[in-house]
C-alpha cells in the first residue's frame, strides 16, 4: 500500500463523516494537497513543511519514538494554507474545519508510521539529507 493511499485510509478513519467517503477520492484530494515525489506523498518535504511553519517541536516528536504531539486544526491550515484546505475540502464535499481536524489527526501518525523509527535516512538521501533538513528545523 502506498503512503498516499494509507493517508487516505486514516482520514477516513479520523475524520467526521469519513465512512461516507470515497478512498480514491481522498487520495486524489490529499495528492493534490500534500507535497508529492512521483505518484506518492513525499514524506520528508511534508516534515520540512511543518518545520518551517514552527511545529519543530511536534514533528520532532512524530519522527521519535515515544507519544506523537497533537497539532490543532488552526496549525494544519497554517502549515498547508487556508486555500489548499479549502479546496481540499471542497474537492471531499466536506467542511474546511472538517478535513483541517482530519488531517491535524491523520498526519502526525501517517509521519510516525513512514518514517522508520524516526529515520528519514532512505527519502533524505542519506545523511546529507537529514542534516540539510535538521538545520532548517533546529
Amino acid at each position: 500500500m502506498s503512503i498516499l493511499e494509507m493517508a487516505a485510509q486514516v482520514f477516513m478513519q479520523k475524520t467526521t463523516g469519513g465512512e461516507n467517503l470515497n478512498s480514491s477520492s481522498v487520495a486524489s484530494a490529499l495528492g493534490n494537497l500534500l507535497p508529492s515525489s512521483g505518484s506518492d506523498v513525499d514524506i520528508a518535504a511534508l516534515v520540512e513543511k511543518f518545520g518551517a511553519s514552527g511545529l519543530t517541536s511536534a514533528v520532532g516528536s512524530w519522527l521519535g519514538g515515544g507519544d506523537n504531539t497533537p497539532i490543532g486544526a488552526s496549525e494544519i491550515t497554517s502549515a498547508l494554507g487556508a486555500e489548499n484546505i479549502s479546496s481540499f475540502a471542497n474537492n471531499l464535499g466536506i467542511d474546511a474545519n472538517t478535513a483541517s481536524t482530519g488531517l491535524a489527526d491523520m498526519l502526525p501518525d501517517l509521519i510516525n508510521n513512514n518514517s522508520s523509527g524516526g529515520s528519514l535516512l532512505g527519502s533524505l538521501n542519506g545523511i546529507d539529507g537529514v542534516m540539510d533538513i535538521a538545520k532548517k528545523l533546529f
